[in-house]
């Protein structure tokens, strides 16, 4: 049996990591606040939606280390390491297959109608209902090559919706050779897979590698794909539901605003629309969303990822520990932990963590491998503790940062959303390994038998 959403949802409720709930939900109203609350405890499946009899929904499937940990069969500090590995080698491709669960169900022509899904309006302030966890499925119009990218798309009726693509991104590329030929870009927009295919979706890599591959990989087994009905592309044919749709060139309307992970509404602009052709589904649908804000794991693994694989290769070699991201400070800072052993290191790691392809990173820390980077306090210790701030603390001005920073300036003569300012990196490490007599006094105080002995071990139990 292939995998998709529905073994997963099976292993989630066996392992006691999903809430059922069987009351009827509105996906307008009611829907953003149950999701948002239970994802830091567990996922959560909707048995019901009001107004769209037969439809069952869940969100927040991977939004813990935990369950991110059941999407890649590795313990919770080997999630890193097994991605960036298993990404480094060679890729599973897909098959394509003639027929699937996705084709239960067929809607062509005036059966077109948006409307009927239930769609959430994810937060009170959004500009409507939002698809916030489907990925957008293109190609590469010279080569064929695909690409899947998570991009909002704001539902403006039946067969309308408005796409927000970060410029420079590989969705954009793929659309602007496409209106340079003059020509609507197809696209297939998936809505409900196995986890490990959204995974692809949040991909930082090269332009030419396929996210097709890329979910194959990481879900262990070729990815199905059948042929789309009205757009020459292939779509997941183990997919809940897939839209199929245009994007026509030199179309702006205004889209948003829409919450953003930053816990900002990001604000409207004239964006793309995407003409919906057909959509096909199975026909009992699981609408799949995810909480929209903050940076749990999943949606920075790539990142990290491509951050721990770039960073390693600073000066051909660099002691590298971990790379991290904390929830509470969204995508906009890193704490990178590594043993520095010349000095000047540790700001070239900085310096490669804060340029290259992510544009989220704005702030970046270094720190040494005796501090816990998972917890803040400990990080905030190493702040304290191990910084000069007339030499640990440098700037960058002028650099490109994500268009969502709404604390940047916009680039106002450029025609795209772009923000310019400042990065800056702050050195939060011992003195290097080549001055071991300075290094030495930072050595951390430890009480007698730390990590021999465990308070635990010596209570009574059964009492």
């Amino acid at each position: 049996m292939a995998k998709d959403l529905r073994t997963f949802l099976e292993i989630l409720e066996k392992e006691d990591q999903l809430y059922k709930i069987e009351k009827e939900v509105d996906p307008k109203t009611e829907m953003g606040t149950l999701v948002w609350e239970a994802a830091p405890d567990k996922a959560i499946f909707f048995e019901q939606f009001k107004g769209h009899p037969g439809w069952r929904g869940c969100g927040a499937v991977m939004a813990t280390r935990d369950r991110l940990s059941m999407v890649l069969g590795v313990p919770g500090d080997q999630i890193l390491p097994h991605y960036s590995k298993l990404l480094s080698g060679d890729l599973i491709k897909p098959v394509e297959v003639s027929d699937g669960p996705v084709k239960e169900v067929i809607w062509k022509g005036d059966q077109v109608d948006m409307l009927k899904l239930p769609i959430w309006k994810a937060c009170e302030n959004d500009a409507g209902p939002y698809l916030t966890w489907a990925e957008t499925i293109s190609r590469d119009p010279d080569t064929g090559n695909y690409n899947a990218a998570i991009v909002r798309q704001q539902i403006k009726g039946k067969n309308k919706n408005g796409i927000y693509c970060i410029r420079g991104r590989h969705t954009w590329i793929n659309y602007k050779k496409y209106e340079a030929m003059n020509k609507p870009m197809p696209v297939a927009i998936v809505l409900g897979h196995h986890p490990a295919f959204h995974l692809a979706g949040l991909y930082y890599g090269s332009y030419e590698t396929s996210e097709y591959e890329i979910a194959s990989t990481l879900m262990g087994e070729p990815l199905r794909l059948v042929p789309c009905e009205t757009v020459d592309l292939l779509a997941p044919a183990d997919a809940e539901v897939v839209l199929e749709g245009e994007i026509p060139p030199g179309i702006r309307e205004m889209e948003g605003p829409f919450q953003e992970f930053t816990n900002y509404y990001a604000f409207p602009d004239k964006e793309p629309i995407v003409n919906i052709k057909a959509i096909t589904m199975r026909k009992d649908p699981i609408y799949e969303v995810d909480r929209v804000t903050g940076a749990e794991m999943h949606y920075v693994l790539g990142m990290m990822s491509y951050l721990y694989n770039t960073i390693k290769q600073t000066e051909g070699y660099i002691d590298l520990k971990d790379v991290h991201f904390f929830p509470q400070a969204d995508h906009f800072l890193v704490v990178v932990q590594f043993t520095p052993h010349y000095e000047g290191q540790a700001k070239n790691v900085l310096l490669t963590a804060l340029s290259g392809n992510c544009l989220h990173v704005k702030i970046a820390i270094a720190v040494d491998e005796d501090i816990n980077i998972y917890e803040p306090g400990d990080v905030f210790w190493a702040l304290a503790n191990r910084t000069d701030p007339e030499r640990d603390i440098f700037i960058v001005p002028g650099t490109r940062n994500h268009p969502f920073d709404l604390k940047l300036p916009l680039d106002s003569e450029g025609t795209d959303r772009v923000r310019v300012g400042a990065k800056v990196g702050i050195d939060a490490t011992k003195p290097p390994t080549s001055k071991p007599e300075q290094r030495r006094l930072f050595e951390r105080a430890r009480p007698t038998g730390w990590g021999k002995v465990s308070l635990k071990d010596f209570l009574k139990t059964g009492c």
